[in-house]
């Protein structure tokens, strides 16, 4: 658990043990049963529920699909909050496929970056330590091995026009790339990336 004296690099590394840990949660439940059919991606909000509960075990209080202030139109997928150590993880989640996927990628972390607790009833807890988190979940190997190098440039198959070099340019060199095997019996992985938000 952090405390108000942690640094910016100890919120970092709390936040990425609380996603592993909801990941690995995460492969246990796909182990016990596949929640889509055939070679389908299993929906989003699977990465969201799990990541979340990694995030409570940690200490964070988790809250999903909060808005921008004063506007019910804009908002992530979800926060966690650790008010006495004043850490805020805020957090996206893709399915991973295509060049789309990445664009899509790419205005979640936009947003993310943008992100405040809203101050429409009251002060919102104090937040020292701002950390972005982009989950996402792919059938592709290559996908997978591109994100884990965090290299840059497209991965194999994918044509060099679309915004990879993008997307690890927005996260910074102080981003923390990974991936886990969420179901090896359907080659299904689990992806993510942290990085300090301004």
């Amino acid at each position: 658990m952090l405390h108000g004296t942690s640094t910016r690099v100890e919120a970092m590394v709390e936040v990425e043990k609380a996603i592993r840990a909801g990941l690995l949660q995460l492969a246990e439940s796909y182990a016990i049963h596949w929640p889509a059919a055939g070679r389908n991606d299993a929906g989003e909000r699977n990465l969201s529920l799990h990541v979340a509960l990694g995030l409570r075990e940690a200490g964070f209080i988790t809250l999903a699909e909060p808005n921008f202030p004063r506007n019910t139109e804009a908002g992530v997928e979800l926060i966690g909050l650790q008010p006495g150590a004043g850490v805020l993880a805020v957090v996206e989640c893709k399915r991973l496929f295509s060049g789309e996927q990445a664009a899509a990628l790419l205005a979640d972390a936009a947003r993310l970056e943008a992100f405040v607790l809203s101050d429409e009833f009251g002060p919102p807890p104090q937040v020292r330590h701002r950390v972005g988190v982009l989950l996402a979940s792919t059938f592709l190997a290559n996908f997978a091995t591109w994100w884990v190098e965090a290299a840059g440039g497209a991965p194999p198959g994918v044509p060099a026009t679309e915004p990879w070099e993008d997307l690890v340019a927005i996260v910074g060199s102080d981003a923390c790339w990974g991936c886990l095997p969420l179901d090896r019996k359907h080659g299904y992985y689990g992806l993510y990336v942290v990085w300090p938000l301004p």
